[in-house]
């Protein structure tokens, strides 16, 4: 089976307003680490079926995210977003995977800073559907696409 990489850019959100190191993360998912997945969101299910408490979420450490921030001094274009770049510090800690019955979503905090960060989910069901999942607005039509 091939070894295709489905791209995720995705909106970082963080506990603390005045936070602004980080706009997006970069996530590459390898088809194994999709078949990962789904195996957490199996296991969710199964223990909100069988277990008389509620469960929400699987987690596991993974660092497989790289944070970014928007590169408001170039002109350039990425396919008619803004341009992203590394920030100055882009050193985390904690970085893990959540999956759920139905969706996935990366936490983490910034290193040495108490500061929470989680990025946007998406759905299990939509892996499927894309190679690249872009969710940068638009210069164009001020809307988050996928490609």
């Amino acid at each position: 089976m091939p070894t295709s990489i489905k791209r995720l850019i995705l909106p970082v959100s963080s506990s603390d307003d005045n936070f602004y190191r980080f706009d997006h993360a970069i996530i590459d998912l390898t088809h194994s680490e999709i078949n990962l997945i789904r195996e957490m969101s199996k296991i969710v299910n199964a223990a909100k079926v069988s277990l008389d408490i509620s469960v929400y979420k699987l987690v596991t450490f993974n660092a497989a995210l790289n944070v970014m921030t928007f590169d408001y001094n170039t002109d350039y274009l990425d396919n008619g977003r803004t341009q992203l770049k590394e920030p100055d510090d882009s050193r985390i800690d904690g970085a893990c995977l959540n999956v759920t019955d139905d969706d996935l979503f990366w936490t983490f905090h910034p290193k040495n800073n108490g500061i929470h960060c989680e990025i946007e989910s998406v759905t299990i069901a939509a892996l499927e559907t894309f190679d690249t999942l872009d969710c940068r607005e638009s210069i164009n039509d001020g809307e988050a696409a996928s490609e």
